[in-house]
């Protein structure tokens, strides 16, 4: 199997993750890392280019655009969010922005 995505982990290093039929990845998301308020980090990662045909099944579960996200109380020691109450929209907005490939 070859590589198809690269994934970095907290310390900035990255590792190769290989595509197979009997593979399944799960890449989470900002919004995960909002609700655990950091505890859980969003995944970093790009794809791979390589020639020929791939296959993929992509599923996002979108909140409602003015669905309010916020850190779970579980998470939350001593009343210090790290990561303050927004909405959905504002969230992507934000993390869209901070992509290199979207700023003009």
């Amino acid at each position: 199997t070859e590589p198809c995505y690269q994934v970095q982990d907290v310390q900035g290093n990255t590792s190769n993750l290989r595509c197979g039929q009997e593979r399944f990845i799960v890449l989470l998301g900002d919004v995960v890392e909002v609700l655990t308020n950091g505890h859980i980090k969003a995944t970093k990662y790009r794809v791979v280019p390589r020639k020929g045909e791939r296959a993929a099944l992509e599923f996002a579960a979108r909140l409602d655009p003015d669905a309010t996200v916020a850190p779970n109380a579980m998470f939350v020691e001593e009343g210090a969010e790290v990561y303050p109450t927004t909405t959905q929209r504002l969230l992507m907005t934000t993390k869209i922005g901070l992509l290199s490939c979207y700023q003009v």
